[in-house]
């Protein structure tokens, strides 16, 4: 049998893409009522190939989006503001079709029914329910009765299992690998404490069930594998949308992986992630993951799309057949890139043009599915995710079974992450096929599969580097036993998140470092990405020079070690419990009350405070593009006002009572910043006396380490304000909290932190 067929026969009982209509949709339907109307009376002028007045009633979305005079086409639920209508009413000139005889009242009275009732694009399916109801006829037989661990011993030649790794480490694993963050002194202790033998499944449980958490930790990961940035459009570029609040939401709900990919990629799923268009050099370009913009965006599409979601390089292939792989062709690449174009493609060589187009087709035998390729765009779209998440594309399942297998063990079924191919089999196909078949009959739902790798014994082996396996590009086939998990480097976003929870004991979820987006010398160093205008699934685990200097000398880092409340309590113990999830050991005991003996001969310096602003405040003027906002500003002060993360920022004021105003919000700008950093809003102040507003560094949004203040800003909507003097209130220096903040440096800089072992 083919190595990109399943090993477990295939059950086919219904074509790829028939449509199953429910009763409660049955009325109207557009592919069945609305298109031949449209394509009979209208095509001929409002088409892909003749779109006169710019518009195209191709699709619904087209007769949404209009043309160049009328507005919108079809507005959804409102007849009587739809050009289309209006125009085939005679109730706006010219009446519709131009030159032909006026629609049948029948007709009309359909395309009104159809508009009124939301203008759906799929005969009123609901598009998710008819996905699974295709799925679930299509799915492969139950795999053999058999387990990972069964069909991982199966490849060894030393039988005799290796250890479980104890209940320390396993505990910093599990919580890392699925919320990614260490627990906290009290999980810790109630797990290390508890007798139950089931005690490590219940623990998986119970974070699987902390949906926000779980979904927190995927959000980065998926936010880099789909190229996700805030803004629309980089350099004259369209970017791939901003995919954040989507992904969150998909893994809080855990969305089955197929409906999450083909909302995705279908523009017709009811769940499909829309973005305003960008504007760039005075055109106006298509967002989103897919981009068909022109040929090169298309093709890159494509590529990205066969690398996310079907592990699969095809990048090669987009201009010249692969050197490395001769699977790919050129020709085959362009047949599946077609597929994400309203048209086929051209096959251009090297930036040759060909004249040759090659008819758009799936790259991939998917028995039971339609040769047949729509003709739009949108109907291509939905074609494409339809065949990548059908069940038997023999890519889809395995691809995302193996990314999670990778996540938790180190090391992937097959190596490159992205680059499954007929010529390099994965090390334990056995295992493959049988977890994608597994994860194919669960739903396609990833926690089940998630559950099912941390529950096996493979996942819970204690690290040893002798048994550690490792996967060499020069010898791609060299086999792997996963005797032992690979050692792995924290994230950035691990990292941080961590250190902050080691200090504080609070996991907060809207200070989580994947929801910050600036970037700086200290992510960059711990491998997050400056940007995302390129597609990919995984970091480097390499450690630079850069990455030691920022952990030994860098101020963030030290602001974020340094400024936890748990260095109050002078307690080393705890801190080896926040950190290390353990308690220390009696050398390091030892050595830790010895150090802290140095705080009994230093003093507590009490708090200090420093007026920056005294009585000389300028008049307020209005802010531009801020209809009703006022402000107060200073900048580019000659004594910048320095500041730690433990201080509180000060301003004194008094709100009319009479006319107070809607919002007052301070901001601050930082030396090395041209705009404004920090700003915080206050709400609901008192009225008609002085007040004294402090705001701790720590609350500010993004977060605050050290730096100095040039800059003040008060700001206010409406209303009247008076403000009279503003400062910094310099926390008091605990030498004991310092003495414990150099043992927490320690601790978290120290591989056993740093490291999943």
């Amino acid at each position: 049998m083919s190595s990109e067929r399943s090993r477990f026969p295939m059950k086919l009982a219904l074509p790829a893409f028939c449509l199953i209509a429910s009763p409660a949709f049955a009325q109207i339907g557009y592919n069945a009522q609305i298109k031949p109307i449209l394509e009979q009376n209208c095509s001929k002028c409002h088409s892909a190939a003749d779109r006169a007045s710019g518009f195209d009633v191709s699709t619904p979305a087209l007769l949404q989006k209009g043309g160049l005079k009328d507005g919108p086409g079809v507005v959804p639920g409102k007849p009587d503001e739809s050009a289309i209508i209006l125009h085939i009413e005679g109730k706006r000139e010219p009446r519709m079709p131009r030159g032909g005889p006026p629609l049948a009242p029948e007709q009309i009275t359909v395309l009104r029914e159809w508009v009124a009732a939301g203008a759906s694009s799929d005969d009123f399916v609901d598009r998710e329910k008819l996905m699974v109801t295709r799925r679930n006829n299509r799915l492969p037989p139950a795999p053999p009765a058999t387990s990972i661990d069964e069909l991982i011993a199966a490849k060894w030649t030393n039988r005799t299992p290796p250890a479980l790794c104890d209940d320390v480490a396993f505990l910093r694993r599990v919580y890392l690998d699925v919320i990614g963050v260490i627990p906290t002194i009290e999980e810790a202790r109630r797990f290390l404490s508890s007798p139950k033998p089931d005690k490590r499944a219940a623990l998986i449980e119970e974070l699987l069930a902390r949906n926000s958490d779980y979904a927190a930790h995927w959000t980065p990961f998926w936010e880099e594998a789909l190229g996700s940035s805030t803004a629309p459009v980089t350099g004259g570029i369209p970017n791939h949308g901003n995919h954040r609040d989507w992904l969150f939401r998909s893994f809080v709900a855990n969305k089955p992986f197929d409906v999450m990919v083909a909302e995705l990629i279908d523009p017709t799923m009811p769940g499909h992630p829309k973005f305003r268009d960008g504007l760039a050099n005075g055109k106006t370009l298509q967002v989103g993951f897919i981009l068909s913009n022109n040929h090169t965006e298309t093709i890159q599409s494509a590529a990205n799309v066969a690398q996310v979601f079907m592990a699969t390089s095809m990048k090669c292939a987009s201009c010249h057949n692969h050197f490395l792989n001769s699977e790919w062709p050129q020709t085959r690449f362009m047949a599946f890139a077609g597929l994400f174009s309203a048209q086929d493609l051209e096959l251009i060589r090297c930036e040759r043009k060909s004249n040759q187009f090659i008819p758009a087709k799936f790259p991939f035998e998917v028995p039971g599915t339609s040769s047949t390729v729509p003709t739009t765009g949108e109907e291509r779209l939905s074609l494409a995710a339809a065949m990548i998440t059908d069940p038997a594309n023999p890519r889809f399942a395995k691809a995302i079974v193996n990314r999670l297998w990778r996540r938790y063990l180190g090391l992937g079924l097959f190596e490159p992450i992205d680059d499954y191919r007929n010529d390099r089999p994965a090390t334990n196909p056995e295992l493959l096929d049988w977890l994608a078949v597994d994860f194919m009959r669960s739903g396609y739902d990833l926690k089940h599969s998630i559950r099912l790798i941390l529950n096996s014994r493979t996942y819970q082996y204690r690290y040893d580097p002798a048994e550690e396996d490792h996967f060499d590009v020069s010898r791609p086939n060299k086999p792997r036993y996963y005797r032992s998990p690979s050692l792995r480097k924290l994230t950035a976003e691990q990292l941080l998140d961590s250190v902050i929870l080691a200090g504080s004991q609070k996991l907060e979820p809207e200070k989580r470092v994947y929801l910050d987006k600036t970037t700086t010398a200290l992510t960059r160093a711990l491998g997050r990405p400056a940007s995302r205008n390129e597609i990919s699934t995984a970091r480097s685990d390499e450690v630079a020079v850069v990455q030691s200097l920022e952990l030994l000398n860098g101020e963030e880092f030290h602001d974020l070690v340094y400024s936890g409340s748990l260095l109050e309590k002078a307690d080393p113990e705890l801190l080896y419990l926040a950190a290390l999830s353990r308690p220390p050991t009696k050398t390091e005991q030892n050595q830790s009350v010895k150090y802290l003996e140095q705080a009994v001969f230093a003093r507590t310096n009490p708090p200090a405070e420093k007026v920056w602003i005294d009585n000389n405040l300028p008049a307020g003027e209005p802010l531009p593009n801020a209809p009703g906002v006022t402000r107060r500003l200073f900048r580019d002060a000659n004594a910048p006002l320095p500041y730690g993360p433990k201080d509180v920022l000060f301003a004194e004021g008094m709100i009319d009572p009479q006319d107070p105003p809607k919002q007052i919000t301070l901001q601050w700008q930082v030396v090395g910043q041209d705009s404004f950093v920090y700003r915080k809003s206050l709400r609901n102040p008192e009225t008609g006396k002085w007040l004294r507003f402090e705001i701790p560094l720590s609350e500010l949004t993004p977060r605050a380490s050290s730096g100095k203040i040039t800059g003040w800003a008060f700001d206010q909507t409406g209303g009247k304000a008076e403000w009279r003097k503003a400062g910094i209130r310099i926390a008091q220096t605990n030498p004991t909290a310092e003495l414990l903040g150099d043992i927490l440096w320690a601790l978290t800089a120290s591989p056993e932190f740093q490291y999943i072992h």
